[in-house]
């Protein structure tokens, strides 16, 4: 009888094994490690922010989430820790995201804006991490909610 080889999987895509921060972001590339590390650290630096790792579903899979909304059941934003292409989900009031298209100088910040999926009053927009550019330009999308929720 063939004896069965036991297949690894990353942590960021074992539905069954629940991955710490640390797992996580072990398997990043170190370049990608230190954006991401800033990211949640910036993020983590606001006033009633809490972070929590969950499973989202393909594509994002394990994910850390930051928790600060006054809603229950959506993240204030989500990092996705996939190896290859890092992203920073943010779901955005859709007034917020009509004004940030309309007075942005950013063609980037623009440009996903305008491809955001809109539901329910929330614009879902993700941002890559894989430049130090395109962490500016989460970080500026950050700066943008954060100021709108305190207005």
């Amino acid at each position: 009888m063939a004896k069965a080889t036991r297949r690894y999987r990353a942590a960021w895509e074992d539905r069954f094994a629940e991955p710490t921060w640390e797992d996580l972001s072990a398997g990043l590339p170190k370049e990608l490690h230190k954006l991401c590390e800033r990211l949640r650290q910036t993020i983590l630096g606001e006033r009633s922010m809490k972070e929590q790792v969950r499973w989202c579903g393909l594509p994002w899979r394990w994910s850390l989430t930051f928790l600060g909304n006054k809603r229950d059941d959506l993240a204030w934003a989500y990092l996705v820790p996939n190896p290859e292409s890092p992203a920073l989900g943010i779901p955005l009031p859709a007034e917020l995201a009509h004004t940030m298209e309309q007075d942005t100088d950013s063609r980037r910040i623009r440009d996903t804006l305008t491809g955001a999926k809109r539901s329910s009053g929330v614009a879902w927009s993700s941002w890559p991490l894989s430049t130090p550019d395109e962490l500016e330009d989460a970080l500026t999308v950050i700066t943008r909610k954060l100021e709108f929720e305190q207005a």
